[in-house]
């Protein structure tokens, strides 16, 4: 086999691809091999800066794109200067030829280092690194720093021509091209912390094949170790030329890993540098990194903090009020896939949300990576709500994150949910202990490391003597449990439950006997075996009509929403998903011009509750007295309106039988007399039925926009979209504008990123649900997007409900 050894073309890494050659030559005799030099981004864009984010990809993206496509078998760089993160299908095969990760000062040729100074002549000093650059000005106050772009003979006979006073280079380069002479002064790493890396040279290979294992026959074990510290380091800060970052791991004789780092935040000129003691891994480059990341923040008096939040079962009624008050107050939510849709519709529109959930054989974030995030969330001064299905001390990993951001210095706080196990089985009727029958319970996790310890004939014994036995994530091994407590010696007739998706309108319970599971369960599931199984039928609470039912409500947030109390009284899981927001208009100078005549001969005509609460704010603002209104007349176009009235103590003269502006254009038509005038205190994108119809009465009338309507925002994210969408059965709306705000954020902006949901594990949104709209009006909006509808005959919320009843009852 002919290898083909990539590189770039400069001398430095011709010299290295010879080394990686000679490397292979002494494992495999007769090994042949090419060495094929390419030209990079880096090596041709001379004008750009090296100061971004990602500019390290320059010098590596022809290679990877060649490794990727079979044109090269192996790539050959100083790890230095690979990108922290690899692309899909490549990986490091090996890390070899471990030189002086130390830097050094070059002066130009006839200088000497003790008779001048880093900056004689006021010329700048040149450094290819901004890593480079702080150090050096903080060794040296005063110096000038320029950075220095070519390779290495290009840079020293800048230097020799007098462009700069003098050069930071990696020793490890000098001493490959045999110019280690040239070194003036060597920093010790205490003065200088290297790039992670540096001194090491790697082969990058594609994940798989036979380059692959003969670039690992080369791997040096020690380097390999240092190397992993130190790019998990700058993994975890997001390290690159655009983030002075550094660092530097050695073992001592007994094997003990001391990680050095430091970085610089942006904007910032000093480095804070910090070091730590532990087993080598990955781990200890993770701890280091978020340790100063928060000792950062605290110089900078911006640390925020981490809230654990258990978030119950999936029932949005079992949230605690401390978890309520939580979220009000997160600007940053990171959430787990079992977090019902119903708690996630209560995180505030402005906090950045992210989901960081698992699933058998998928995950959207390693859990190392979740603690990091909290971290780096808390060091940005955020106050970041950790949200976690049913309770996160109990088998969730909270005590895992909790003890990270303890270790990192971040302060936190712990709130427990309402557990799965109690809340899921009282939901299908089956309570865990029952005097007489059981008064223990075993809580079992049925997957992940503890799995396979499971002491089943400890179980088995203790479910005969009565004992509860709970298997929590077990969804996908029904029929193996059940197995192997009958292997175990528990009775086949041993009465048993699963309860999928419980205390959701999603619910499913099976009863039985161990022996009748045989197939897996939707997750997330508990199983149960024992006794208490037996009394499950006698205490299933009565099923309510709307049992079973997703009806997402999409009416603003603020103030009683009385559709979805009434919603939730009658047994549906309610999603609050508000798809437009009310914005009172700061200035209503016509409103405010009116309020000061004398007001006897005027209908004030109300088309929505939101339209009486700005009005009634309004009144307050310009110091009106209600009782200037006493010789007024008020209308409201629906039930909810009139309530809003009769709430600030006005009882509507006029409502319409059917809530639609037309309908109260109709009423208002018929009642006001030629020489009175109706004021519409509305929103600024009111239609025109109630005009059309004024007007054509010749009835006077004064439109003044009180309020805007506008798109509800924190829908950015597309796997949160798709989650509050998932198994939605029905979508209620009481205004046009409401379902247009839908359209625009759950159709249109999700049809692009449906697909990206899924492969980010969250399910995609679901079409397949029905518009449950208060009016015609709103049906017709609905209707012309494709949608299907239902309508009441009585246009209020009590009719939207009995509606849906005798929908659901005929589904």
């Amino acid at each position: 086999m002919n290898i083909k050894i990539g590189t770039r073309d400069s001398a430095l890494a011709l010299v290295q691809a010879k080394i990686a050659v000679c490397a292979l030559q002494k494992v495999f005799d007769g090994i042949k091999t090419e060495i094929i030099p390419l030209k990079t981004k880096g090596d041709i864009l001379k004008a750009l800066p090296l100061d971004y984010a990602g500019a390290k990809k320059l010098w590596t993206e022809e290679l990877d794109s060649a490794l990727l496509e079979g044109r090269l078998d192996m790539a050959v760089h100083s790890l230095k200067d690979i990108p922290a993160f690899l692309p899909s299908g490549l990986v490091i095969s090996a890390y070899f030829d471990g030189e002086d990760p130390r830097d050094a000062l070059v002066l130009p040729k006839g200088f000497d280092f003790c008779k001048n100074a880093p900056a004689q002549n006021g010329k700048p000093v040149g450094c290819s690194s901004k890593r480079r650059a702080t150090q050096l000005e903080s060794l040296y106050p005063g110096v000038r720093c320029a950075l220095v772009r070519g390779n290495v003979p290009t840079r020293l006979e800048r230097l020799d021509e007098g462009e700069y006073s003098a050069l930071v280079l990696a020793v490890a380069g000098l001493s490959r091209l045999g110019l280690k002479q040239r070194a003036s002064r060597i920093f010790e790493v205490n003065e200088m912390l290297p790039a992670a890396g540096q001194g090491i040279l790697a082969i990058v290979t594609r994940e798989q094949g036979e380059a692959a294992e003969m670039a690992r026959a080369i791997n040096n074990d020690v380097l390999c170790r240092r190397a992993m510290a130190e790019r998990a380091f700058i993994r975890a800060l997001d390290g690159g030329c655009g983030l002075p970052v550094a660092a530097y791991a050695k073992e001592d004789e007994t094997g003990v890993m001391l990680l050095e780092g430091g970085f610089c935040k942006r904007g910032e000129t000093k480095m804070i540098t910090a070091s730590l003691r532990g087993a080598p891994s990955e781990h200890l480059g993770t701890r280091l990194a978020a340790r100063l990341l928060c000792e950062a923040a605290k110089q900078a008096g911006g640390l925020g903090c981490v809230v654990l939040v258990g978030a119950g079962p999936g029932d949005a009624g079992l949230l605690t009020i401390r978890a309520k008050e939580a979220l009000f107050q997160a600007d940053a939510v990171v959430f787990d896939r079992l977090v019902g849709a119903g708690v996630l519709a209560q995180i505030p529109c402005s906090a950045q949300k992210i989901a960081a959930g698992k699933e058998k054989g998928r995950h959207t974030m390693p859990q190392q990576e979740i603690n990091m995030l909290l971290i780096k969330l808390a060091s940005e001064g955020k106050r970041v709500v950790r949200l976690k299905g049913g309770d996160p001390f109990l088998l969730g990993r909270g005590s895992e994150e909790a003890l990270a951001c303890a270790d990192a210095g971040v302060p936190f706080e712990l709130i427990s949910g309402v557990p799965s196990v109690i809340a899921v089985s009282a939901a299908a009727g089956i309570p865990v202990t029952h005097r007489g029958i059981s008064s223990r319970v075993h809580i079992v996790a049925a997957h992940g490391e503890g799995a396979q310890s499971i002491d089943y004939k400890l179980l088995a014994g203790q479910c005969a003597a009565g004992d509860t036995l709970i298997f929590l994530m077990g969804a996908y091994k029904l029929e193996q449990i059940a197995e192997k407590l009958i292997l175990a010696g528990l009775s086949e007739k041993t009465p048993a439950a699963f309860i999928s998706n419980g205390t959701t309108a999603k619910q499913t319970v099976k009863k039985g006997t161990l022996s009748s599971f045989k197939t897996p369960a939707a997750s997330p599931a508990l199983f149960i075996a024992g006794g208490v199984c037996s009394i499950s039928d006698a205490l299933e609470s009565a099923k309510k009509p709307l049992c079973g039912i997703r009806v997402a409500v999409t009416r603003p947030r603020g103030g009683e929403n009385r559709l979805a109390k009434l919603l939730d009284k009658e047994g549906a899981e309610v999603i609050e998903i508000p798809t437009i927001r009310i914005l009172a208009r700061k200035e209503t100078p016509d409103l405010k011009a009116l309020l000061n005549k004398k007001l006897d001969r005027h209908w004030f005509a109300f088309t929505s509750s939101h339209g009486v609460d700005v009005f009634f704010e309004k009144l307050a603002e310009y110091k009106v007295d209600i009782r200037a209104l006493a010789l007024c007349r008020f209308a409201a176009a629906s039930s909810s309106t009139e309530a809003a009235l009769c709430a600030r103590g006005i009882i509507a003269d006029l409502v319409p039988y059917e809530a639609s502006g037309k309908a109260l254009g109709e009423l208002l038509a018929k009642n006001a007399a030629k020489d009175e005038t109706v004021i519409l205190p509305r929103s600024s994108i009111g239609g025109s039925e109630i005009t059309d119809v004024l007007c054509a009465a010749k009835i006077a009338y004064t439109d003044i926009p009180i309020y805007d309507t506008l798109l509800e925002t924190g829908y950015e994210n597309p796997v949160f979209r798709a989650r509050l969408c998932d198994g939605i059965d029905y979508v209620a709306f009481t205004s046009p504008s409401g379902v247009e705000g839908w359209i625009k954020i759950f159709v249109e902006q999700s049809c692009h990123s449906v697909q990206q949901a899924v492969e980010t594990e969250a399910a995609a949104v679901n079409f397949a649900y029905t518009a449950l709209c208060i009016g015609e009006r709103t049906a017709a909006c609905a209707r012309s997007y494709g949608i299907k509808t239902i309508t009441p005959l009585n246009t209020t919320i009590e009719g939207m409900i009995e509606l849906l009843k005798q929908h659901c009852l005929k589904e």
